[in-house]
């Protein structure tokens, strides 16, 4: 019992550490460097998340699902292609920035957003590895690292530019990854190369299938925060934006906890009732969560002492709820998403994206016909309830066959 608990707790300071932390710190960063500098560090850490998406390939999917023999190799492969989409990303700023086509702060900030994107990569790629090796200490380490040193950095060393700062926070984690890691090969170069392009060609429904897929999730969150703006307009969505935090929480935090829990499964391929049992397990602990966000809404806009503390129109109570219901079905099922990537049925993952891209084009082109937003609210509770259902219901499919 007490070493589950420790896993728990370390599994949870991974989690929130080190966002809490750089949560806490914002404030007062924004007083040293400005509002600007602010705004464009959270461009870096996007780039930064895209990174954990996509930089390796999805190839972080195959490190968590590697036997012993195949895991050195597997991360290895993983870094490579880090470093391949790295340079890519840094030779597309060039290009851009010697046609003269980003603007200046942009073209400026690029090899920042190279190194957060690298950083992020190599960050996902370790966690994912440590979570396979069940060294929970150590992840907790690697997944708060880079906010932890950003925080550090900025206080200690006071350096003229955030972004600066940024970028050795990721230069940081990078360094410590490879220390955790870095191993002399068992094997000379040509052999470990070779099991690299081995591992490559065992990997490659991942990144064939994988990485396809996982830039169209990102597209369709990024769709999705456009659409909500567009249908319940500025003034809605930024009071949604204010409440996202506090009454989603629960979610939130139970599909990260989830999430790297079903990272951890070791469950043979062919013990489907193992699978189905843990799924139940993760399906009720969400759904938990969720009935919480779902309370702490509700007291939020409809309870007096709620509507003091976050200061709500109550007009617009009904646009809030259907703003946060798409978030809350993404929470909710994000968890069941990592069963595509444990139980290798990539092809269900991308069937997913495909529709739910459908899904958010018809409800766009339904909101043309109307401008009720009682009708446009209502549009997004069906965009919710799809997101739902469509992913349980693919999920259910990848753990059952």
């Amino acid at each position: 019992m007490l070493v589950r608990r420790l896993n728990a707790l370390w599994l949870s300071l991974g989690a929130f550490g080190g966002e809490l932390t750089l949560l806490l710190a914002l404030p007062t960063i924004g007083r040293i460097y400005g509002a600007p500098a602010v705004a464009i560090l959270s461009i870096a850490t996007v780039a930064a998340n895209v990174g954990k998406l996509l930089g390796s390939l999805k190839l972080d999917a195959a490190v968590a699902n590697a036997d012993d023999a195949r895991l050195g190799a597997t991360h290895a492969a993983a870094i490579a292609a880090i470093v391949a989409t790295s340079i890519a990303g840094l030779m597309l700023f060039w290009l851009l920035d010697g046609l003269s086509v980003l603007p200046r702060t942009a073209a400026t900030a690029g090899p920042v957003i190279c190194g957060a994107f690298a950083g992020g990569a190599v960050q996902q790629a370790s966690a994912m590895r440590l979570l396979r090796e069940n060294r929970l200490r150590a992840f907790a380490c690697i997944k708060a690292l880079t906010s932890l040193m950003l925080v550090t950095i900025v206080f200690g060393i006071r350096p003229a530019s955030l972004l600066s700062a940024y970028l050795l926070a990721n230069a940081a984690t990078v360094l410590a990854a490879a220390a955790w890691h870095l191993r002399r090969p068992a094997s000379n170069g040509p052999g470990l190369l070779q099991a690299m392009r081995d591992e490559l060609r065992h990997s490659r429904r991942f990144i064939v299938q994988g990485a396809p897929a996982a830039a169209l999730d990102g597209a369709n969150m990024f769709a999705l925060s456009v659409l909500t703006v567009w249908m319940a307009g500025a003034a809605v969505a930024g009071e949604s934006a204010q409440l996202q935090r506090i009454a989603l929480g629960p979610s939130l935090a139970a599909g990260l906890l989830y999430s790297q829990h079903v990272w951890r499964q070791r469950f043979p391929p062919d013990d489907t009732a193992a699978w189905r049992f843990d799924a139940r397990h993760v399906a009720r602990g969400v759904a938990a969560a969720a009935v919480l966000s779902l309370a702490a809404l509700a007291g939020l806009l409809w309870t007096p002492p709620g509507r003091r503390l976050v200061h709500t129109n109550p007009d617009d109570a009904l646009g809030i709820v259907a703003c946060l219901a798409p978030l809350l079905a993404q929470y909710t099922v994000s968890a069941s998403t990592i069963y595509f990537f444990k139980r290798e049925r990539l092809h269900l993952y991308a069937r997913l994206q495909l529709a739910l891209l459908a899904c958010l084009g018809t409800v766009a082109a339904l909101s043309l016909a109307t401008a009720d937003p009682t009708l446009r609210a209502l549009l997004l509770l069906l965009l919710a309830a799809a997101i739902l259902t469509l992913t349980a219901a693919l999920a259910r499919r990848a753990v059952v066959y």
